[in-house]
């Protein structure tokens, strides 16, 4: 059930309220798409760092790991399909991109220039464009058809959305410019006021940080241009028929809440949306007959006698009702969705004990299911 909500598409964008088991959620997707023999990777930019416990490894680096194949073998995961996975570094990211980009001794001197490695760190904070570029060299990489991204909770995943575009502002040309060599005629005014802007920063912070400055914006403005092609790639990828999003959500008015405006948020980016996932589902279960009533009593009747049957027969009819009074209310939730029209619903029930191998996210791929139907 969980493959419907994927087809043939080559990216995947698991978004999500907090909380609501999202990361497990995108790991046991990449583990369904490797079961039917695609090659699946996995990258999680959530820093809550729960995805290698899911995949029952020890750790994840920043760069894609193969889950080992005799723990594949063990979930049934035929010789054709693999599963990668890794966890977003931004720093790193931004490392490489500098060594593709540069000739090797041009990107060693960028690497060890004093300002890249501080302003290095504000660019990581930039997390949402580091996995717009990590996405970008995932979806070029040959031994992948397929990426499953998971999104820190939904508010910030709109800030992954606007990622080209904080990059955009943090590199302005207009900036980048004014320690540019000025080879041209008629920009006086421009070199005067990048020596105004020089001396006073060299005045401030020492002598040599000017020309260490300049050094560092001549570096990045000559990457500002890959910078925004590979973002521009990743959008036009994300609007595509290769892409969909899927929305993690919970039985919860709040988780549910979320999940909705992140809908409508789609909707106006005309971003295609692949359907909800809705997580910890509690089992519906029909309304007790008076006949099995009578035929539990009668059996702990022969137990424990008649009295002590009653006690305990009232007290597995109050946890019953209880029950199925929490499988209502799940259902009114899934309902809320239904009523969207257009969306997909695949609903996952609560599993007992943690997700902690392979063989738990098969689990959750094998026991999800549409809302409704037999």
């Amino acid at each position: 059930m969980l493959l419907s909500l994927i087809g043939n598409q080559r990216v995947v964008i698991c978004s999500g309220a907090g909380g609501v088991g999202k990361t497990t959620t995108s790991a046991a997707l990449g583990l369904a798409a490797a079961r039917a023999g695609r090659r699946a990777v996995v990258l999680t930019i959530d820093p809550a760092r729960r995805l290698a416990d899911a995949l029952g490894m020890e750790t994840l680096p920043s760069e894609a790991a193969p889950v080992p194949r005799e723990l594949l073998d063990g979930v049934g995961v035929p010789p054709q399909g693999s599963l990668h996975a890794l966890m977003l570094d931004p720093k790193v990211t931004f490392d490489e991109l500098v060594r593709r980009l540069n000739a090797p001794e041009d990107a060693e001197r960028i690497l060890q220039n004093r300002l890249y490695q501080n302003v290095s760190e504000l660019m990581a904070g930039l997390q949402e464009y580091a996995a717009e570029e990590k996405l970008h060299q995932l979806y070029q990489d040959d031994r992948f058809d397929l990426v499953v991204v998971d999104t820190p909770p939904i508010r910030n995943a709109l800030d992954f959305l606007d990622a080209p575009n904080k990059l955009t502002r943090f590199f302005d040309e207009r900036v980048l410019k004014w320690f540019a060599p000025q080879e041209s005629r008629g920009l006086g005014f421009l070199q005067r006021t990048g020596k105004v802007v020089g001396g006073v920063l060299g005045k401030v912070f020492g002598e040599g940080f000017t020309a260490e400055l300049g050094d560092f914006l001549r570096a990045i403005g000559g990457m500002t241009a890959t910078f925004r092609s590979h973002a521009e790639e990743v959008r036009r990828v994300l609007g595509s028929t290769e892409a969909t999003f899927l929305l993690v959500t919970a039985p919860e008015v709040a988780a549910l809440d979320d999940a909705i405006f992140f809908r409508t948020k789609l909707q106006e980016l005309e971003l295609p949306f692949g359907g909800f996932i809705v997580n910890r589902l509690h089992p519906e279960r029909p309304e007790s007959s008076e006949a099995e009533r009578a035929t539990t009593e009668a059996a702990l009747a022969g137990e424990v006698g008649a009295e002590k049957a009653a006690e305990l027969l009232a007290r597995l009819e109050a946890s019953y009702a209880q029950e199925r009074s929490r499988a209502l209310r799940d259902r009114a939730m899934v309902d809320r969705l239904l009523a969207m029209g257009e969306a997909k619903v695949v609903g996952i029930p609560r599993l007992e004990g943690e997700i902690s191998d392979l063989a738990g996210l098969a689990r959750i791929g094998d026991s999800a299911f549409v809302p409704g139907e037999s």
